[in-house]
C-alpha cells in the first residue's frame, strides 16, 4: 500500500497564488503518477504546485500567461529587489473599492516585463475575486475585488523559497506546443490544461486573452503522443469525460473522483470525475503498474480529498 500521509507531508514550498485548477490537494497523487527523469516540463505551470512539490534535476515551465512568467521572472532573478519594493504594497489591509480599482488600471497600463508589474501581479491575485485571473478582448486584466477583509500579508518565507528552487528552473511565456516539442528522452511532461468542459454549458478557464479550445485539446494529444515516441513520458490530467477519452486515446487511464470546493466562497462541495492519462512508459512506476492490478484503491482517508483509481488499459478509440 501506498504511503501516501509521508507523500503528502514532503512538500518543498507552499505556492505563491491562488489559483484556479491548481493541483495543491492532489500533489499526493501527481507525486506517485510521475516518473523519475532528468528534467520535468511542464507547459502550465499555473501556480506551480507540481514544481514545488516534486523533486526533478532540472525543470522547464512555461506558460501562456505573460504576467505569470513576469513574476516568476524577477522572482527569480532579483528577489532581494522584488521584497523591498513588495513589501511596500503589502504593509496595509485589504483595499477598499476605489484603491482597488485604481491599482488594476495601473498595472493594465505597466510595461508588461516590468518589475511593478510583476509586484502587482501577485498583489491583484491576492486581493481579487477568488484568485481568478481573466482578461479582457484587449489584454487587460479584469477581476473585481474580492471580500476578504483584515491585514494583507506578503508571502515573503514562500517567495524567497520558490527562489531558491527557481534556481534549477528556466520558465518560458511560450504556447503549450513550444515546451512539448522539446520534450526528448529522460524528460517527464506533465500537462495540466484548461479542462474539456464536462457539459456543453460548461466553459474553459480563461486566463489568458485567448481561449483554449478544443482544437487545442486535440492539437496537445497530439503533441504528447508525438512526445512519448521522442522517449519522454508524458501524464495529463484532465476531466474524466467521453470527449476527454476520445482526445486523448491511446494513452494509460486512470480515472478518479476529487473533491472541489463550489459555490463563490467555497462554501458547497461536489464530486467531479477527473482523469491522469499517460503517454509513454513509465519504466515500473509503481503507481501505473499496481494500478493494473487493483480495480480501485483508496489514495487518502480524508473524504474531502479521495481519489479513487479506475484503471483502463490504453485503447485506440472510445
Amino acid at each position: 500500500m501506498f504511503d501516501c500521509e509521508h507523500i503528502a507531508k514532503d512538500i518543498i514550498a507552499t505556492p505563491l497564488l491562488r489559483w484556479a485548477g491548481a493541483k495543491n490537494r492532489m500533489i499526493h497523487v501527481l507525486r506517485m503518477a510521475l516518473p523519475p527523469g532528468r528534467r520535468l516540463i511542464e507547459p502550465f505551470v499555473g501556480s506551480g504546485s507540481v514544481f514545488l512539490g516534486t523533486r526533478y534535476p532540472a525543470y522547464l515551465l512555461g506558460d501562456r500567461n505573460s504576467d505569470l512568467i513576469n513574476l516568476y521572472h524577477w522572482i527569480q532573478k532579483d528577489v532581494d529587489r522584488f521584497l523591498r519594493f513588495a513589501r511596500f504594497l503589502f504593509m496595509g489591509s485589504y483595499p477598499d473599492e476605489e484603491t482597488y480599482e485604481r491599482t488594476k488600471r495601473d498595472f493594465n497600463r505597466m510595461p508588461k516585463d516590468s518589475l511593478e508589474r510583476a509586484i502587482l501581479f501577485l498583489w491583484l491575485n491576492k486581493t481579487c475575486f477568488n484568485g481568478v485571473c481573466r482578461y479582457n478582448s484587449s489584454g487587460e486584466f479584469n477581476v473585481p475585488k474580492g471580500d476578504r477583509t483584515g491585514p494583507l500579508f506578503l508571502p515573503e518565507e514562500d517567495i524567497r523559497l520558490f527562489h531558491r528552487k527557481s534556481t534549477i528552473a528556466k520558465f518560458l511565456n511560450e504556447d503549450f506546443r513550444v515546451l512539448v516539442d522539446m520534450a526528448g528522452p529522460g524528460d517527464v511532461v506533465y500537462c495540466d490544461p484548461p479542462y474539456v468542459p464536462r457539459s456543453m454549458t460548461a466553459s474553459f478557464t480563461r486566463y489568458t486573452k485567448d481561449d483554449f479550445t478544443l482544437d487545442d485539446q486535440f492539437a496537445l494529444a497530439d503533441a504528447c503522443r508525438k512526445a512519448a515516441t521522442r522517449g519522454a513520458v508524458v501524464v495529463v490530467s484532465n476531466s474524466d469525460t467521453p470527449l476527454s477519452r476520445e482526445i486523448y486515446a491511446g494513452s494509460l487511464l486512470v480515472s478518479g473522483r476529487l473533491t472541489h470546493m463550489v459555490g463563490a466562497h467555497g462554501d458547497s462541495r461536489t464530486m467531479v470525475a477527473e482523469a491522469l492519462f499517460l503517454f509513454g512508459d513509465a519504466n515500473g512506476n509503481d503507481f501505473w503498474t499496481m494500478g493494473k492490478l487493483l480495480k480501485s484503491v483508496d489514495l487518502r482517508s480524508e473524504p474531502e480529498s479521495c481519489y479513487t483509481l479506475d484503471v483502463t488499459e490504453p485503447r485506440t478509440s472510445l
